[in-house]
């Protein structure tokens, strides 16, 4: 991929320089959803996550042509979480998702993502829908949506805390600071 890289560092400075083109978070994220391989999956989310830490004071150079494709990834976010099993890149797809939201919470508002935390909770994907919601609850949804999701949300807090899985209590803990 790097032929021109002999360290470790030559590559990150490539990464770096290829993160710089707004084009390249699409590249990521295709890597993400079609590689076998759960690691370079991860690596490709975690770049990507990085993309928009490393883009988010950029949001006046940000055409509405380049908002309107960048929109077009939310269903893909979706569809890479719900498909996902492996749990640690999991996490990593609701890190991205959180920093994406917040992203282009400059430019749209992003509707769906509330009604897909929801799904996740009604699915029984408690565990990371816990995570994705203690990650937006208070950032990215409004008044309204907070109030809507208070009560299966304190609810999902309580039954975590009285479970016997660790990482379970741990984000029940994480949503009662929320």
């Amino acid at each position: 991929l790097f032929p021109q890289a002999e360290s470790i560092e030559d590559v990150t400075n490539e990464i770096v320089e290829i993160l710089k083109n707004f084009s390249s978070i699409f590249l990521l994220v295709e890597i993400a959803r079609t590689n076998q391989n759960p690691s370079i999956r991860n690596a490709a989310l975690i770049f990507a996550y990085k993309f928009f830490c490393n883009n988010m004071d950029e949001s006046d150079s940000i055409t509405n042509d380049y908002v309107n494709e960048l929109e077009k990834l939310k269903p893909i976010f979706f569809e890479l979480l719900t498909r996902e099993t492996k749990a640690n890149i999991q996490y990593s797809i609701c890190n991205l998702i959180s920093i994406y939201g917040e992203f282009l919470s400059n430019f749209v508002e992003w509707k769906e993502l509330f009604e897909f935390c929801i799904q996740l909770l009604e699915k029984n994907q408690i565990q990371i829908g816990l995570y994705l919601i203690n990650l937006v609850y208070s950032d990215l949804f409004n008044d309204y949506e907070r109030k809507q999701i208070f009560n299966s949300y304190s609810e999902l807090c309580k039954a975590a805390l009285c479970s016997d899985d660790q990482d379970l209590i741990m984000l029940a803990c994480d949503g009662i600071e929320t």
